[in-house]
């Protein structure tokens, strides 16, 4: 489904709309010059037509080589499986030089041009087995103008040595132009796989510009981004909201003492999977540093923050990590504070007031959740914290 949504969006865009019109206007101004030899040729008597039939030519011909153009003008393109209405262009072209080679003969051998030029324009759109069968078709064109001509007029109107030699000039043009053609597609293959190639290549690095490379969760700088956007859309106004959590893993200096380092890396790693699935799929999860973690919770008041605060906290609780040489299993649990964005507020103010919300958490017993409040910071409040300018006991957040 998301692949062709992507396909559908790279078929819509403005870009990939001029682009064709570009084309189709090229293909059109073939098909101009091709009427304004035309009419050289019927002055110049090489044409037998009366005019009003030439006039009525010109004019159907104009209005097929321009309704590729105002289909792709009008968006209309887009109702077709092909958008770029290639096919329809080439198909026109074929048949229209098709019919001047049959019906003004003395014009043949300078309508083979115009093939050339239909032959030119499908080496940057077809692939080889495609080219070769449009330059078998085209050959087969200009071989049925001769044919029908002869059964029309006999064997004394056709110049059989300038015929066979126009036939072979031909015929080693289109093998050349195949050729090319071929070429052409294979370098523009090469050219697509190395652009994927690179494509790739770019996603990775962004992934690691703003990923944490030990629990593949958002790193700080990339999580100071997405907190300056949620400021973002709620200081527009409205009813958005959003949350930050300051989730801390409890004692766990103590587990890194008594385990390693390594072994408080893959709780580390065990415990970010845990909070990412308990989160929504709007949230999200970044790594602050060592053993604390913080939840952006997007479109979040109060309620919702702190539902999805005691999600992540249960769930982190039940969490039992077997290490190696290790008969015990480990159990961890975390304190999370919270705060909610007021406008119109820094981001450094709510992340400060999360934070000392999580402090009180620690405070509390750990464990536990603590929503940041105004009674909670106020001294005059019975229970209230201390104030935010307070010194932090450190061995609280271990």
């Amino acid at each position: 489904m998301k692949k062709d949504f992507a396909s559908l969006r790279a078929r819509t865009r403005p870009a990939a709309q001029q682009l064709r019109l570009r084309r189709g206007m090229m293909a059109a101004g073939a098909g101009f010059a091709s009427n304004t030899a035309l009419c050289v040729a019927w002055f110049l008597g090489y044409l037998s037509w009366n005019a009003e039939f030439l006039l009525l030519y010109l004019c159907l011909s104009t209005v097929i080589y321009l309704l590729p153009s105002w289909l792709i003008h009008t968006r209309r393109n887009l109702r077709f499986a092909d958008p770029s209405l290639s096919i329809f262009q080439l198909g026109v072209h074929v048949v229209l030089v098709t019919f001047l080679m049959i019906n003004a003969p003395g014009m043949r051998h300078w309508l083979i041009i115009h093939f050339l030029i239909i032959m030119l324009f499908a080496l940057f759109r077809y692939r080889p087995r495609q080219i070769v069968a449009l330059a078998l078709l085209l050959f087969s064109c200009y071989v049925l103008s001769v044919v029908l001509h002869f059964i029309q007029n006999g064997l004394y109107p056709l110049h059989w040595e300038q015929e066979t030699m126009t036939a072979l000039v031909f015929v080693l043009a289109l093998i050349g132009l195949s050729l090319l053609g071929v070429e052409i597609v294979n370098l523009r293959l090469t050219l697509k796989t190395r652009n994927a190639d690179l494509a790739k290549a770019m996603e990775k690095i962004e992934a690691l510009v703003i990923t944490d490379e030990l629990t593949g969760l958002y790193n700080r700088r990339y999580l100071d981004q997405l907190l300056d956007a949620q400021k973002q859309l709620a200081d527009r106004g409205g009813c958005y909201q959003f949350s930050i959590a300051f989730v801390d893993l409890d004692y766990f200096k103590q587990v890194n003492d008594t385990y390693g380092h390594a072994a408080g890396d893959l709780i580390l790693q065990q415990v970010a999977q845990v909070i990412r699935l308990s989160v929504r799929d709007v949230d999200y999860v970044a790594r602050y540093g060592g053993e604390e973690f913080v939840v952006v919770l997007a479109q979040a008041g109060e309620k919702e923050a702190q539902e999805v605060a005691e999600r992540v906290r249960q769930d982190i609780e039940q969490v039992v990590i077997a290490l190696e040489g290790v008969t015990e299993p480990v159990k961890v649990t975390a304190s999370i504070g919270i705060a909610c964005y007021q406008v119109p507020e820094s981001v450094e103010s709510v992340s400060a007031r999360a934070d000392k919300a999580l402090y009180v958490a620690k405070n509390q017993g750990r464990n536990s959740i603590v929503l940041a409040t105004d009674q909670l910071f106020d001294p005059a409040v019975p229970g209230g914290a201390t104030g935010l300018d307070d010194p932090y006991d450190p061995t609280l957040l271990d």
